[in-house]
């Protein structure tokens, strides 16, 4: 069996298989191709949004969704990271303000 029907079937066996049917439909690819090694911009996107929805509500692992989607875990980290939006920073005052008129 090769290695991308062992995802189908596992991602079966945990009930997954519809999040990643999703996920590739709203990305307008197939789901064997986000589980797949192919390359894209839609596929990208595709699996980082898959990885970090199995990240914040399935609570999985880098390590564990690796496993799960045949990749490197540092893969599913950079991807979590990226497909994340920054939060803004918050500026600090530089110190104490001056009114115009205070002499300098």
């Amino acid at each position: 069996m090769s290695g991308e029907h062992q995802l189908v079937r596992e991602l079966r066996q945990r009930g997954l298989m519809p999040l990643v049917r999703a996920v590739a439909r709203d990305h307008g690819v197939k789901a064997i191709e986000v589980l797949g090694q192919q390359r894209g911009r839609a596929l990208h996107a595709a699996r980082r949004r898959l990885w970090s929805i199995l990240a914040e509500r399935y609570h999985m692992s880098s390590i564990e969704i690796g496993r799960l989607c045949g990749r490197n875990h540092t893969s599913v980290l950079a991807a979590i990271r990226d497909a994340t939006p920054a939060a803004p920073l918050a500026r600090a005052p530089r110190g104490p303000q001056r009114s115009e008129g205070a002499a300098a």
